[in-house]
């Protein structure tokens, strides 16, 4: 995005060759976020207790369709105000900052999963196997 603008803060003049740039890489960015997420909502929906089935990939098709409607609803609106306030190369440049903090807090949330939660959650089916194991063996 702060190529896209470009952004005041990088002293660049725009370009055709830049733009094009900065939406390939914003391409490859959007789809290598969004693709993954609707496995990942369909493999929390079962982890919370959900059915595999055709109702829950319904569910959660629908809401992710429908989440990802109003963001394509709301994003223009409020870019188009940014846009109006602040001018174009400005709102990209706050763009970025926002994709920026995503991108930290996702990359936070992802260390505190993998080295926090995912061996307690490890260790808890564990426990229950075991626990399962020794009621189902005859004594």
């Amino acid at each position: 995005m702060l190529l896209l603008g470009p952004s005041p803060l990088l002293q660049l003049k725009s370009h055709l060759w830049l733009t094009i740039v900065a939406m390939v890489v914003l391409g490859i960015g959007i789809g290598a976020s969004q693709v993954p997420v609707f496995q990942e909502l369909l493999e929390g929906a079962k982890m919370d207790g959900f059915p595999d089935d055709f109702e829950t990939n319904g569910l959660v098709s629908g809401l992710y369709t429908s989440l990802f409607s109003l963001g394509a609803f709301i994003g223009p609106v409020a870019g188009g105000y940014m846009n109006d306030h602040v001018g174009f190369e400005w709102t990209s440049s706050l763009l970025a900052l926002l994709f920026a903090v995503v991108a930290l807090t996702t990359a936070l949330f992802s260390v505190a999963y993998w080295r926090l939660i995912l061996p307690r959650l490890q260790e808890l089916e564990a426990d229950a196997s075991t626990k399962e194991h020794l009621l189902v063996e005859p004594i």
